[in-house]
């Protein structure tokens, strides 16, 4: 994540070309952070699949952004997004089997 994040800010074409990107990141990034509070902290297990599934939603969106600029950016973060499918199926599992 923080190679990509680093090939995407370094990128010298024009800063509102890579913006989008940058933004995208820093949302998934705050995403991912909340996720955490959802599922460890507060035991929201409902909630925090509601919001793991706009985290990948919006990682996707990233990644898209990333590849588009930087082709290795976006494949590095390959990787970090088949981890938050698995982590999806895994907070669906955890919440249906502990009602």
């Amino acid at each position: 994540m923080g190679i990509a994040d680093y090939r995407i800010s370094a990128d010298e074409t024009a800063e509102k070309d890579r913006k989008p990107a940058q933004n995208l990141y820093n949302v998934q990034l705050g995403l991912n952070f909340l996720w955490s509070f959802l599922f460890f902290k507060w035991g929201l297990r409902g909630t925090a699949f509601v919001e793991i599934a706009l985290f990948l939603s919006v990682l996707t969106l990233t990644v898209y952004e990333f590849y588009q600029h930087d082709k290795i950016a976006g494949l590095a973060m390959m990787p970090y997004a088949a981890w938050v499918t698995f982590a999806l199926g895994l907070n669906y599992s955890v919440w249906k089997l502990n009602k």
